[in-house]
C-alpha cells in the first residue's frame, strides 16, 4: 500500500507543479513536461503535436487530470483493498472480529 500512497504522491506534485509553473517565467518546462506532450509524443500517428494555443489549456486539464488521479491511487485504491482483505480473512476465520478479553489482573 506505501507504494501506491508514494505513486498518488507523485501524481498529485507533478500535476500541482504543472499547473503553478504556468504563471512563472518557466512556463516552457510546464508545456514541455506536460501530459499531454507525453501522449502526443508517445502516439504513433504522424503529425500528432500539442502546439500553439491549445498549451496552455492542455497542461492545466492535465494538470488537474494528474491531481485526481493521484488522489484516487493514493487514497482510495489503498482504503479500497485494505476493507476487502480485512473483509474476506474475517470471512474466512483468520480474523476473530471479537477476540477474547482478558480479566483484570
Amino acid at each position: 500500500m506505501g507504494r501506491l500512497r508514494v505513486l498518488g504522491a507523485v501524481l498529485v506534485v507533478w500535476g500541482a507543479l504543472s499547473i503553478l509553473v504556468l504563471g512563472t517565467s518557466y512556463e516552457w518546462v510546464a508545456t514541455d513536461y506536460s501530459v499531454a506532450r507525453f501522449a502526443a509524443a508517445t502516439d504513433r500517428r504522424a503529425g500528432n503535436a500539442v502546439e500553439g494555443p491549445v498549451d496552455r489549456p492542455m497542461v492545466i486539464a492535465g494538470g488537474a487530470v494528474l491531481m485526481v488521479t493521484g488522489l484516487w491511487v493514493g487514497l482510495l485504491v489503498p482504503y479500497v483493498m485494505n476493507r476487502n482483505t480485512r473483509q474476506m480473512r474475517r470471512d474466512a476465520g483468520l480474523d476473530d472480529p471479537d477476540p477474547p478479553v482478558a480479566p483484570p489482573t
